[in-house]
């Protein structure tokens, strides 16, 4: 239909250039994101916590089979005589190099989910979370405008703007002109959500999940009673036949006086 084809890249467009403008600078966003990071933390915790607990030692096996493996293909990819520079210190080789950052690596991710485990603080960076959150912006934007996957990407869509509203246009903490032109932003937010809603909704004329679930039954109902009838109408069939046979058999059997 010609109106979603319209509709659908003036939806997303915000979304993309925000997107942009969030990878491009993320540094500027954070000061007003910082106390929704902290509550998306803090109340991402308690599992974090358990899920860091049940793979604390697998992690840990992981990380020094990495260690391992990585020390093992340094040894063989070396050279025989190790490298010195003009004063006569060793020279890291290549291989050493990336065996040093992987090492680091490791045993960063090694101490993060320990530290979880133990009840700490999640490992939250506030640039990371501001640029995966344009990721999306950008990624399921693009999605929404060329019509691909337009249901999933329209959720998408609604789901980043929830926390960067709350970061951004928090009304209720300003004064005056302000209070008002960030109460404006913050309703304007809430018409994309549901228009976000409304699109993610959307079936384009077909069917919906639950039409769908509820039709099936049906026709499987219809099914299962078309068989159990001919299943009957035939074991009545194949009876009768019996019967018949039976007859014609003792018919046939001479009779002894």
């Amino acid at each position: 239909m010609i109106l979603r084809r319209i509709a659908r890249p003036l939806l997303a467009t915000i979304f993309v250039s925000e997107g942009i403008e969030g990878l491009r600078n993320p540094g500027a966003r954070i000061e007003a994101a910082s106390p929704v990071i902290d509550l998306v933390a803090e109340a991402a915790r308690p599992g974090a916590q358990k899920l860091a607990e049940a793979s604390s030692d697998a992690v840990r096996s992981a990380t020094t089979a990495v260690d391992e493996r990585v020390e093992l293909a340094v040894g063989t990819s070396g050279s025989s005589s190790p490298r010195q520079g003009p004063s006569g210190a060793h020279t890291p080789t290549a291989a050493e190099t990336v065996a040093r950052h992987v090492h680091e690596a490791t045993a960063t991710v090694r101490d993060e989910v320990q530290e979880v485990a133990r009840g700490g603080p999640l490992p939250f960076d506030g640039e990371t979370y501001i640029r995966a959150n344009a990721a999306v912006q950008v990624g399921a934007g693009i999605l929404l405008a060329s019509g691909r996957l337009p249901r999933l990407s329209s959720a998408a869509l609604a789901a980043t703007l929830v926390p960067t509203t709350l970061a951004h246009h928090r009304f209720w903490e300003a004064e005056g002109e302000e209070r008002r032109v960030q109460r404006i932003e913050f309703q304007k937010n809430l018409s994309l959500i549901g228009g976000l809603l409304l699109a993610a909704a959307d079936t384009e004329g077909r069917p919906g999940l639950r039409w769908r679930a509820d039709h099936a039954g049906d026709q499987a109902r219809l099914v299962a009673g078309g068989v159990a009838e001919k299943a009957s109408a035939l074991a009545s069939a194949g009876a009768h036949q019996v019967q018949r046979l039976a007859a014609d058999a003792a018919d046939r059997l001479p009779i002894n006086t």
